[in-house]
């Protein structure tokens, strides 16, 4: 009596957490007649669904409409709209294609509030926490069945921590297939941090082949490096066609450095006809300067006519 009274209280409670609206009688295409009842109103969650009446072609038997508290796709003893798993397949329904597949026989034991019929919610809650290595959970509180399978599930994790190089790896706990393909695994990223001349290069881990690739991939780099005028040129490294490419590149630079007026510009390094083309473009440059009335105007390298015009 007194168990009854607490599930009564408790889905007297529980209602109106439930949003629910009316659906008028209708006719399948099967001919069977559907009685007016209630469903659970959409939302963005299937876990609190209220499943199919057992009129639903989901089910074998036949019968009428059954009320929402009655509908239970497992046999578990929870109703659906309680249900975080209708069918027990250890996928919750939020995230199950197939919500209501009362052809499971997967069973997971759910403890109880201590009602009958009623699971609790937080326990399902810290079997998933468990299960993806979630903060919080406790495995005091699994059964031995989950312990199994949250086990089985660290061990895979951390062998994908492994074989990715991801921190947190404990080796410890690998098999020998699996460390012999973590090994291999570790190789092939560190040939490719030194092939890219990335930080964390451990050469002596190469083999002879892959140090020959990887000391062409540093010429290249360097190459392109002194090429662009980049910092961390090495032109003892460079052939001496390199070099002959690498001057004219510089030249090409410091005249385009003059030509714009940009600081780090250095004549004696121009041509006689690059000089001239220079101190045309500073002419020009000095006449808007002071034409703007801008900082930097040297009214002594105006000409007759630019003083004319400017009033001078």
């Amino acid at each position: 009596m007194h168990k009854l009274l607490m599930a009564i209280l408790i889905a007297v409670l529980c209602v109106p957490a439930f949003a629910q609206v009316q659906v008028r009688g209708y006719y399948r295409k099967d001919g069977t007649y559907v009685a007016p009842h209630i469903r659970s109103a959409p939302n963005s969650t299937t876990s609190d669904n209220y499943g199919p009446s057992s009129s639903s072609p989901l089910y074998t038997g036949r019968g009428s409409v059954t009320p929402p508290s009655t509908r239970d796709s497992d046999g578990d003893g929870v109703a659906n709209m309680f249900d975080f798993d209708d069918d027990n397949d250890g996928t919750f329904d939020d995230a199950d294609s197939s919500q209501y597949n009362s052809r499971s026989t997967r069973l997971i034991p759910l403890p109880s509030f201590g009602v009958s019929g009623l699971s609790d919610p937080s326990s399902d809650v810290n079997y998933e926490n468990c299960r993806f290595g979630n903060f919080g959970c406790d495995k005091s509180r699994l059964t031995d069945e989950q312990l199994a399978i949250v086990y089985r599930a660290e061990l895979t994790r951390n062998y994908d921590t492994c074989r990715f190089g991801n921190f947190g790896c404990d080796k410890s706990r690998l098999t020998d297939e699996q460390l012999a393909i973590v090994y291999r695994a570790e190789l092939t990223r560190n040939y490719d941090t030194c092939r890219f001349g990335n930080y964390g290069c451990d050469k002596s881990r190469l083999t002879d082949e892959q140090l020959a690739i990887v000391y062409r991939a540093e010429l290249t780099r360097n190459y392109d490096t002194c090429r662009f005028g980049n910092y961390g040129c090495d032109k003892s490294r460079l052939t001496d066609e390199q070099l002959a490419i690498v001057y004219r590149a510089e030249l090409t630079r410091n005249y385009d450095t003059c030509r714009f007026g940009n600081f780090g510009c250095d004549k004696s390094r121009l041509t006689d006809e690059q000089l001239a083309i220079v101190d045309r473009a500073e002419l020009t440059r000095n006449y808007d300067t002071c034409r703007f009335g801008n900082y930097g105007c040297d009214v002594s390298r105006l000409t007759i006519t630019q003083r004319q015009l400017l009033g001078l």
